[in-house]
């Protein structure tokens, strides 16, 4: 069996695609007068222009360095020469350091290079200490633990201590 099929009309063809874009138009626009009617075609939106916040020309602060007075240091003797810690004591009072007490390296030995260790926090002190000594910054390092091998120990207000080797130790 067949089936006939009804011949196109071409009018009404273009008829119906005429309904659906015209729906289609009506539907659009009443989405877009859904703002109470504010706007129109004919009408732009007006527009805000918006700037980017404003960057800073000024570099980022350098960290301060505290002051001597506000660096509590500890100077222990490892060069086995008598005095060394004393003079470097001496050295760093007269550059408002505040020594806080001496020591010795425990057990007493031979140390070629002076070094400069800090605790947490400290590095900018310690390295300011280091200058004001002479020894290089590649000697300056982070406090290990509570600092083993120091006699008296080191007092826990205490935030540099310098370990004075041969390199600085009178001669």
């Amino acid at each position: 069996m067949s089936v006939a099929r009804p011949t196109s009309n071409p009018a009404a063809r273009g008829a119906a695609i005429v309904l659906v874009a015209l729906a289609i138009g009506i539907a659009v626009l009443l989405k877009f007068s859904s703002d109470g009617g504010s706007s129109s075609a004919a009408e732009p939106k007006p527009t805000t222009t918006t700037s980017a916040p404003s960057v800073s020309t000024t570099p980022a602060s350098t960290p301060v360095t505290p002051s001597p007075g506000d660096t509590k240091i500890v100077v222990a003797n490892g060069s086995l020469v008598s005095g060394a810690a004393s003079k470097i004591r001496d050295t760093l009072n007269g550059k408002n350091y505040t020594v806080l007490n001496l020591a010795n390296v425990s057990p007493a030995k031979r140390l070629d290079l002076s070094s400069v260790y800090y605790t947490e926090g400290f590095d900018l002190s310690a390295k300011a200490v280091a200058a004001a000594l002479g020894v290089k910054s590649d000697r300056v390092k982070l406090l290990p633990g509570d600092a083993p091998g120091i006699n008296p120990k080191l007092p826990a207000t205490a935030n540099v201590l310098v370990v004075v080797g041969a390199d600085l130790a009178p001669k």
